[in-house]
């Protein structure tokens, strides 16, 4: 709060006040797949992504690129 009076007495305005919510933070569990906040976002988009792009070079042959799609 002291940041905000010091610059309000400088000179500059509040145009906008945003809500911060709060939230357990969790880890993620490998083995279950479950716990992180954003975790199940960044899988679907990692999946989406390898998809839209390709294998990557260091997937050598057909039967491995299953292998690799499953890590996601």
């Amino acid at each position: 709060m002291n940041e905000i009076r010091l610059s309000v007495h400088e000179g500059y305005r509040i145009l906008e006040i945003h809500v911060v919510c709060q939230y357990q933070v969790t880890q993620y569990n490998t083995e279950t797949g479950e716990g992180s906040l954003f975790a199940k976002f960044i899988i679907t988009f990692l999946k989406l992504n390898a998809e839209t792009s390709g294998y990557p070079v260091r997937v050598p042959s057909p039967e491995d690129e299953d292998c690799y799609v499953e890590l996601f």
